[in-house]
């Protein structure tokens, strides 16, 4: 006979039992096993099996708390133990830590044929999100209370009556302040107890506020043992989370000091509008006078600014340079007629020193100028020279002005300066006639004296001539006496040469121009300095194109021009070179150009003598300057000769570097009337 454990038999008997039973267990969500008394798990429906993780129970001894609890023994508190003890249906709840979930747990015990507890049907049903609702309901419970209890709390805080009532006008609710304003009416209708009404009142704020959802206000008065008063009633609906209104609640407040001062507001408002009215009645007045004044003002204003422009062009279009000093001797203000003046725009000279453009003896005779300007004692007609922006000069007359503060020191200076070049020029047009004059007259002078000593020197000479060339004729060639007689011959030649240039020299410059060749006139010139010239040592260069054609000049006057020129040039070389010097060297030059054109004959004298100085280059044609000592120069040579070449229709030119040379080059046309 078989055998058969406990297990086996358990697993036979339920087998026999339940066979109805087991697709109903399989369709519930419960978890649902049967145990035996050794806690192994001989039966589990589908959803035990699936939560629990069970493996297959064929002919497997599994235990239940390694599955439910995820331990190796049973607990202490097991029910499955008491159940089994008791052979009663046990009944309990378990938080399961092994698979995170509330059980509601139920015990029931199988018997076998002999009343004895065979098997214990386990059924756990999860309950987690049961318990977690639960939860939830009372944490919102709880805080509703809290926020009840604080509404409440606020409610009976506040400074106004609150109470609320329900759709029917039924109080079911007043706040202290409100009892304290109306009395004690919970549960009566508000129309009965505030206004002795059998019915709802007309235009209730509440009954307005059911209707349309929204707040209403409203003011009434009343008559008290204290006197009138006044009331701001709102009506508010309470509604539900689905928006309908389920209550009201009305808010009342006293406002009769409000009111107080709202009327004595509105009496302050209404006087102080009248003061407005009169104020501005007063205003508009003033605005009259203020507007007339204003348009008086702007025509000032407009005849101010015509006038301004009108003085300003004047100031600016002046004839005459006006500039403005501070006291540092800076420019701060000067007109057009200045800045054109100076080649400069006025914003190029405006913040500069008045010395910039001053020459330099300009600027050491300022600050002598400066010293002695008072406020009452100005500086009239001094004369200064300007530089231009391009390097040039000019001369002007100045009258200085000087505006002083209250301890007497001098804040601004004005001046007035006049361009007195064309005066200037006209003056020396005055006195270079009077020098030309004066010279016409020693020339005519000097002419019949030369004309009489000539006279009395040519008969001598021609006898001496006559019989040179006589004993010449009776002397044979190649003796001495014969060598003796041409000698004198060829000196008295010179002699008469010499004399015939001084009488060419000696003529009347009012001669009519006639053409002559450039190289002649040089030769005259030379006839009568080529001795002096080799008497200092002075090398004599003299180069010029043979090509060259004639001119039509006055002779007489271009040799003038010459001799100047050749008197300045042995001059500066002997005061740089007393002795002979391989340096010592005078070069004239000639050439024929072309001037936009025009042909002209250019002559360059240039030597290697002293020099002019770069202060006095601008200087030296201007009539009686010299840079000889006073008895050795009058200062008019260049000045007569640059008139005599420009009356010619051609340019004079100085090129100088002081210390080293001069060069002078003259230009003459050749034909002076197509110039």
């Amino acid at each position: 006979m078989e055998k058969t454990s406990g297990t086996g038999r358990s697993k036979k008997r339920f087998s026999a039992f339940s066979p109805g039973w087991e697709n109903v267990f399989n369709s519930m969500s419960d978890l649902i096993t049967v145990h035996d008394k050794d806690f192994h798990i001989v039966y589990a429906n589908e959803a035990a099996r699936k939560t629990l993780g069970l493996p297959s129970l064929n002919g497997k001894q599994i235990k239940c708390y390694k599955y439910y609890h995820g331990t190796d023994k049973p607990h202490e508190s097991c029910l499955s133990g008491r159940c089994l003890s008791t052979g009663a249906a046990v009944a309990g709840e378990i938080f399961e830590e092994h698979l995170k979930s509330f059980f509601e747990i139920t015990m029931t015990p199988l018997f076998d044929d002999a009343g004895r507890t065979s098997n214990i049907v386990h059924i756990f049903r999860d309950i987690t999100r049961y318990r977690q609702t639960e939860k939830q309901m009372k944490e919102t419970i709880t805080i509703a209370e809290e926020e009840e209890a604080k509404s409440k709390a606020v409610l009976e805080a506040v400074g106004y009556g609150v109470s609320i009532q329900d759709t029917d006008f039924r109080i079911l609710y007043q706040n202290k302040k409100h009892k304290e304003m109306t009395g004690y009416h919970v549960g009566e209708f508000c129309y009965s107890a505030y206004q002795g009404r059998d019915t709802l009142c007309e235009r209730c704020h509440l009954a307005m506020a059911f209707q349309d959802g929204e707040t209403h206000i409203l003011e009434q008065s009343k008559d008290t043992e204290n006197g009138l008063i006044y009331c701001e009633i709102v009506g508010t609906p309470i509604k539900d989370p689905s928006g309908k209104v389920i209550a009201g609640m009305e808010v009342v407040r006293d406002i009769t000091d409000r009111k107080h001062v709202e009327d004595e507001l509105q009496r302050h408002r209404d006087e102080l509008i009248n003061l407005v009215h009169e104020r501005t009645a007063e205003l508009s007045a003033s605005n009259e006078l203020l507007r007339q004044e204003i348009i008086d003002r702007q025509q000032a204003e407009h005849h101010l600014k015509v006038s301004e422009r009108k003085y300003r062009d004047l100031y600016d279009n002046a004839p005459d340079m006006y500039h403005s000093l501070n006291r540092d001797r800076v420019i701060i203000e000067c007109n057009e007629t200045e800045a054109r003046m100076l080649g400069y725009r006025k914003e190029e000279i405006i913040g500069r020193p008045i010395t910039d453009f001053y020459d330099e003896e300009s600027k050491r005779r300022f600050e002598k100028d400066f010293m002695l300007l008072t406020e009452e004692k100005g500086l009239k007609n001094i004369e200064r020279t300007f530089i231009r922006k391009d390097g040039t000069t000019f001369p002007v007359i100045i009258n200085v002005f000087a505006e002083t503060g209250e301890n007497g020191d001098i804040i601004r200076i004005r001046a007035i300066a006049r361009d007195i070049t064309e005066l200037k020029r006209a003056k020396a047009e005055r006195e270079l006639a009077q020098a030309e004059a004066l010279r016409v007259s020693h020339l005519a002078s000097l002419g019949e004296l030369a004309a009489g000593v000539a006279h009395e020197i040519n008969n001598p000479v021609n006898g001496i001539l006559n019989y040179a060339q006589m004993l010449a004729n009776k002397s044979a060639h190649e003796t001495r006496e014969y060598d003796i007689a041409n000698r004198i011959i060829r000196e008295s030649e010179r002699i008469a040469t010499i004399v015939k240039s001084l009488l060419s020299f000696t003529r009347s410059a009012k001669e009519e121009k006639t053409a002559v060749h450039i190289k002649d006139m040089i030769s005259e010139v030379l006839a009568l300095t080529e001795a002096q010239i080799r008497k200092d040592g002075i090398l004599l260069e003299v180069n010029f194109h043979t090509e060259l054609p004639d001119i039509i000049a006055n002779p007489q006057q271009i040799e003038q021009v010459f001799l100047n020129i050749i008197s300045n040039s042995r001059y500066a070389l002997n005061e740089k070179f007393p002795e002979t010097y391989p340096y010592k060297k005078i070069e004239i030059t000639g050439e024929r150009i072309l001037i936009k054109g025009v042909p002209f004959i250019r002559i360059i004298f240039r030597d290697n003598g002293t020099g002019i100085p770069p202060g006095h280059l601008g200087k030296v044609m201007n009539p009686f300057f010299s840079t000889k000592p006073p008895n050795v120069g009058t200062g008019l040579g260049l000045s007569i000769s640059h008139g005599i070449v420009s009356n010619h229709g051609g340019n004079v030119m100085i090129d100088s570097d002081f210390g080293e040379y001069t060069r002078v080059t003259v230009e003459l046309p050749e034909r002076p009337e197509i110039i």
